[in-house]
């Protein structure tokens, strides 16, 4: 885990995660989404799957350590976007289509393409409180560092940043399940996931 400019705390933190692959071939489509998460939020989020592994799903979620759109069932994806429903929390996601964005690829290595995806969620949010950044480790370590530090230049407000594994961070769970919400929305024209929280998720396109 790598965590950078720790100035003070702070009860906001944004969640990022992804869905598909930014390479030339393979996914049509990669996807970045956001979650904006107060620390009741957090509480809130924790409470629900807490009930959720002791009761309605505790069988499945035995099986498995964290909740992922691509191995938990359609069932459960469904019941936790509607428990994320109530909650009302702000969500974002950007939709990358590659194939009308093949220079993009070609010219920037991965972890800058990744940059310029969530520098534009960010400053499509234009949040003027400080905040804590937090994202599913997906980025090389040997480039970590010069992400961060471009990051936290182009946005002041960021207090700090930690790339970690997904099941250490319930805020990264939701992203990926919203992520895999927007990619059936796109890629198969199933609406019926997205549509569970559409009054309070905005999808922008690069």
């Amino acid at each position: 885990m790598i965590i950078m400019k720790i100035k003070t705390n702070t009860d906001i933190c944004l969640y990022i995660d992804e869905s598909g692959d930014l390479g030339l071939n393979g996914s049509k489509y990669f996807i970045l989404s956001l979650v904006i998460l107060e620390k009741k939020d957090e509480i809130n989020l924790k409470k629900i799957i807490k009930s959720m592994r002791k009761n309605k799903f505790k069988k499945e979620l035995k099986i498995h350590k964290e909740i992922k759109s691509n191995k938990t069932s359609e069932k459960l994806k469904k019941y936790l976007l509607n428990e994320i429903g109530k909650l009302e929390l702000k969500t974002y996601s950007i939709i990358l289509e590659k194939r009308k964005n093949k220079q993009l690829i070609t010219n920037n290595k991965y972890h800058e393409i990744y940059l310029k995806l969530i520098l534009k969620l960010l400053n499509h949010l234009n949040l003027n409180k400080s905040f804590n950044l937090k994202i599913d480790r997906c980025i090389n370590r040997n480039y970590q560092d010069i992400f961060n530090t471009t990051l936290i230049k182009s946005k002041d407000n960021i207090l700090n940043i930690t790339h970690s594994n997904s099941e250490k961070f319930i805020g990264i769970q939701i992203a990926d399940i919203i992520s895999g919400a927007v990619l059936k929305k796109v890629r198969d024209k199933d609406n019926s996931y997205i549509k569970i929280i559409e009054k309070n998720h905005e999808i922008i396109e690069k």
